[in-house]
């Protein structure tokens, strides 16, 4: 069998720890953007095909239809 290529990164070395971080750095930009979104599909799903079904009950104070969430939702 052949030795590896000595450009190969180490498990425990330096070039390791670069290897892992832009995955990590990527994930966390993207999974803290992704609150948002998700959070506004929530309040949605909520508060109308769920609520329409009787699985959640609707936020009293949401009155203004469901034009402004399609606005919303559309683009996102």
């Amino acid at each position: 069998m052949p030795p590896p290529p000595s450009n190969s990164p180490s498990p425990g070395g330096r070039s390791a720890l670069r290897t892992w971080a832009l995955p990590v750095v990527l994930n966390l930009a993207v999974g803290v953007v992704a609150v948002v979104p998700l959070a506004f599909l929530w309040f949605f799903l909520a508060n109308f095909p769920l609520a329409a079904l009787g699985l959640t009950s609707r936020e009293p104070t949401e009155n203004d239809g469901m034009l402004p969430w399609a606005l919303v939702m559309v683009p996102m």
